[in-house]
């Protein structure tokens, strides 16, 4: 039980964690496109908030591709 609730806190901070730094990344955009880049980045993530298993580890591995790229 506490090792399920480490792994989810561990998880949740990942998660927390990449997507302060993508919104981080998109201070550099001009206005408009930070705008347009924030809110696609928050609607992505509030649709994977509630998903199965399998389908979070590829979300977090393609947006740290992307950001790496």
């Amino acid at each position: 039980m506490s090792q399920d609730i480490l792994k989810n806190a561990a998880h949740s901070q990942r998660v927390r964690f990449l997507y302060k730094f993508i919104l981080t990344l998109h201070r550099s955009l001009p206005p408009h496109l930070r705008e347009i880049g924030d809110k696609y980045v928050k609607t992505e993530f509030k649709k994977h908030k509630d998903v199965k298993p399998e389908f979070v580890q590829p979300f977090m591995v393609e947006w740290t591709v992307k950001i790496c790229s």
